[in-house]
This record gives structure tokens, sequence and C-alpha cells, in this order.
């Protein structure tokens, strides 16, 4: 029996290198560098995407709005383990997608 997964994910909605924590400057670093990525590299249905899965208010927001919240998000250290989780999932997407034999077995809106 074989099973396919459905996940929209689209190759430029990559998340950027994962911002690192500093406790020196009290605080994630590379939040402007995340915004920029959002607002540049990612569709507004990515963005969405991202949103949906952290379970954040995305409706009647503009795609600045929508990446400025989610680099918020995602600079925020007590949201790290989820954000690092993400991160993982959204990479094996595309490792997956990338492979021969899960390619013709998983639905990826690639």
């Amino acid at each position: 029996m074989s099973v396919n997964i459905v996940l929209q994910v689209r190759e430029n909605d990559r998340c950027s290198p994962s911002a690192q924590y500093s406790p020196e400057s009290g605080g994630w670093e590379e939040e402007d560098d995340l915004l920029s990525s959002y607002e540049n590299e990612h569709t507004l249905p990515g963005l969405r995407a991202i949103a949906d899965y952290y379970a954040l208010r995305r409706r009647g927001l503009r795609k600045l709005e929508l990446a400025a919240a989610l680099a918020r998000y995602e600079t925020d250290p007590t949201h790290s383990s989820k954000v690092a989780r993400r991160r993982a999932l959204w990479s094996a997407a595309f490792i997956l997608k990338g492979d021969p034999y899960f390619e013709t077995r998983l639905l990826l809106d690639c």
C-alpha cells in the first residue's frame, strides 16, 4: 500500500540559514537578513504556508507585514525549537522531492 503525502512548499520558499542566538547581544542575530529574505525571495503563498505551520494569524496581512511577523516570530528565542523543526521539515521535503524513489510516492507542490 502506498501513501501519498501532500505538502505545499515551493523551492524558492526554502528558509535561509538559521539565525544564531547570541547571548552577548541579548537575542537572535540576522532578523534584518531574515526579513529581507522573506520579502525578496519568498512568494506570498510560501509565506502563508510558513505562517500556517506556526498557526500565526495571516488574514488581511500584506506580504511585507507577513514577512515582518514571521521574522519576529522566528528570531524570538522562545520559539527556537519550533523554528528549527519547521526548517528541518522544509529541508527534508526538498531532499525527498529530489530522490528518484520518493519523487513518485510523494506529492510535493515544490
